[in-house]
Formats: structure tokens, C-alpha cells, sequence
């Protein structure tokens, strides 16, 4: 992961020394003609965020997936598993915003998030929380398969500079994934806590 996230160094100052990047268009809300595309389950790709506490919490961070589910018409069920030495399962209730194709969350209290334009059976997530006095901004990438192309890895990376967030983490796809505990999801109280996508 170290190896990683200094090659992610090198291609965002590769980036930054090079010609200016086109930002217009790079970074955009996705339009969804259908919201159920989302649901189903989604593998942790990379993240990247500018605020130290999910920094050190991607760094300790060993893999991790997440599955949205129906509810109601304008709610969302968020299952999430992940590993960091040991696995922690959550589950938290979302309301989901659909505003002409364009899909937003509101979830946790402090937490609100939009799906963008990515690759191909991918999911890319804008989120946005407020801890304390921080406002926190973290891009999330998911895919439904534990891979990421060159093409893609580098589309957002040139993403994460128009935004001005800082390298990505990304996640060890050889590490071993926590198996679905509907038991320990359903039972487990996220309310009180920041941006848990990780």
C-alpha cells in the first residue's frame, strides 16, 4: 500500500508540473436514469480526503465493501464491512434525494454525498461532513470487482486534482474481505459517528 500510495504521489505531481488540466467537466454529478443501479454491493477501490482523522483511518484500513438495499421510495439501507485487523460491520439508514437523475445522500446527521460521473461499473461518491469544527471532503471509488484499471486509476487521479485533494489511498485488493453478518450489521449503532465508508 505504501508503494501505492507514493506512485499516486508521483502521478499527481506529474500532473501538476505538466501542461494545466482541463478541469471543466472532469468532476460531475452522474445522471441516473434508473436509482436502482447503485443497489448491490460495491468494493472500496481508493478514497482520498483532506481531513487527517479519515486519513489515518484509510492508512490502518485493510479492505472493506459496502451494500445498498431498498427501504422505502426515498430511503436507502448502507451495510458496510471492513477490516482493520480485525472486522467491523455497520448499518445505517440513508435518505436518498433524486433530483432529475442526479442522486444525494443525507445520512449520520453530518454527512451528505452525491454520485459522480467514474468508469464503468464503477461508483464514485463526493461526500461531505462536518466533524467539529472541520468540513471534511473525501472522494470515495468503488467498482463492483476488486479491480481498477490503468485508465480509470488515472482519470481519478486527474479528478482528485481538479478538486484539490490530496493523494489517495488505496486499498490492498489481495487483503481478505470480511464476509456479510447480517446479524452484526443490523445490530450495530452508527449514529454517533463521522464518515464511515471506509
Amino acid at each position: 500500500m505504501v508503494l501505492l500510495y507514493f506512485a499516486a504521489v508521483f502521478s499527481i505531481a506529474a500532473l501538476s508540473s505538466a501542461a494545466p488540466l482541463q478541469c471543466e467537466g472532469t468532476v460531475k454529478p452522474l445522471i441516473i436514469e434508473d436509482p436502482t443501479e447503485i443497489f448491490g454491493k460495491w468494493f472500496l477501490l481508493a478514497a482520498a480526503t483532506d481531513y487527517k482523522v479519515y486519513q489515518d483511518m484509510l492508512k490502518d484500513l485493510q479492505s472493506s465493501w459496502i451494500e445498498f438495499s431498498p427501504l422505502t421510495a426515498n430511503t436507502t439501507v448502507l451495510n458496510q464491512g471492513y477490516k482493520m485487523n480485525t472486522c467491523i460491520w455497520t448499518s445505517t439508514v440513508m435518505n436518498m434525494i433524486n433530483n432529475s437523475g442526479v442522486l444525494t445522500f443525507e445520512f449520520l446527521g453530518n454527512t451528505t454525498g452525491t454520485v459522480m460521473e467514474t468508469c464503468p461499473e464503477c461508483l464514485l461518491l463526493d461526500l461531505t461532513s462536518r466533524e467539529g469544527e472541520h468540513l471534511a471532503h473525501s472522494f470515495y471509488i468503488f467498482a463492483r470487482s476488486r479491480e481498477l484499471r490503468l485508465e480509470y486509476r488515472e482519470e481519478y487521479l486527474k479528478q482528485l486534482y481538479c478538486l484539490g485533494l490530496p493523494p489517495p489511498t488505496y486499498v490492498d485488493l489481495d487483503k481478505e474481505l470480511c464476509p456479510y453478518n447480517e446479524k452484526n450489521a443490523s445490530s450495530t449503532d452508527v449514529s454517533k459517528t463521522g464518515q464511515r465508508l471506509t
